[in-house]
């Protein structure tokens, strides 16, 4: 039952400025919201916690380094890989936040984040398929090998598949910006 309650606190202060980041930080606070990472209860709000202060900190290098460790890199791989179809609406907007940093966004090209992220492409909800297409442009954009990561995961004809097959056209316009920023490397 005090879960219930400390959770949220906890996960509000990474919202509350830069005091409330430095005692997260001086009580190891990365570690415990990554460990609720595992609790689909609480997956959402504890990764939009550390977005947020992954991308508040005027110097992120140290919680970067943190959140770019193998084990952590894994528990939000993980989460992504594990969510339900109700729970992915809620983890997208966050991930995509936290790979904002260029730094976890290059170690998340090397993870399997892009497949999980491919697999759940017949999601029932346009927003979301759409919102998965932003993730994996966003991952693709600060790409060190934009050309091999295209490869690996077959993005192009994802893409087309996308602009030709999808029901939606919010889908269809995010599959075409993806496919004419693709094409640019590939011609290149």
């Amino acid at each position: 039952p005090l879960k219930h309650l400390a959770v949220p606190i906890l996960c509000d202060l990474a919202h509350a400025g830069p005091d409330a980041r430095a005692e997260l930080w001086r009580h190891g606070a990365a570690k415990t919201l990554l460990s609720l990472l595992e609790e689909q209860a609480w997956q959402s709000i504890a990764l939009n916690a550390l977005a947020t202060w992954v991308t508040s900190e005027k110097n992120p290098s140290r919680l970067e380094a943190e959140l770019a460790k193998t084990d952590c890199v894994d528990a939000v791989v993980d989460c992504i890989d594990m969510s339900d179809t109700r729970s992915m609406a809620g983890l997208l907007a966050p991930l995509l936040k936290m790979l904002s940093c260029e730094t976890l966004n290059k170690v998340y090209a090397h993870t399997k984040l892009c497949a999980a992220l491919l697999l759940r492409m017949e999601h029932p909800e346009a927003v979301v398929r759409k919102s998965i297409i932003e993730v994996i442009q966003s991952i693709y954009a600060i790409s060190d090998d934009p050309r091999a990561f295209i490869m690996a995961h077959d993005l192009i004809s994802v893409a087309e598949r996308l602009v030709s097959e999808d029901e939606s056209r919010l889908v269809q316009e995010q599959g075409k910006l993806l496919l004419k920023a693709m094409y640019i490397n590939v011609v290149l």
